[in-house]
């Protein structure tokens, strides 16, 4: 998957100093067509709102793992087959097997930069 000028992506992550990192890492890439999610509930909201070609969450969300609110975007039929990339400060083995189950696309590691992401998306279709 590249990431372009008319790619549309959702960066969830309750964190606003990592959202705009982010954000900035995807212009840097190609796209503004961002939108950010504090919480899962914005998220879906979101969802419903807009088509995306890529969402990233991040593991710790306000009171809620990130892996939650993938399942629940999973469990959308339309959303089976949408990128989904878990962010990871320090992966632990049970976190990927979560994220996997859940059905995560990949996950990277945060902080990364554009060479990473865009390296890490090369296997989407």
């Amino acid at each position: 998957m590249e990431i372009g000028e008319e790619t549309r992506v959702l960066i969830v992550d309750d964190f606003n100093t990592s959202r705009r990192m982010i954000r900035q890492t995807l212009k840097d890439l190609g796209t503004e067509l961002c939108n950010e999610a504090k919480d899962p509930d914005e998220a879906i909201k979101l969802l419903e709102r807009y088509q995306y070609h890529l969402v990233l969450v991040d593991w710790y969300l306000d009171g809620v793992r990130g892996v939650d609110l993938i399942k629940q975007i999973r469990e959308t039929r339309s959303k089976k087959s949408l990128p989904v990339l878990l962010m990871l400060m320090d992966p632990l083995d049970d976190q990927l097997a979560m994220g996997k189950a859940a059905g995560i696309s990949a996950h990277i590691l945060k902080p990364f930069d554009a060479g990473t992401l865009s390296k890490t998306l090369m296997g989407f279709e």
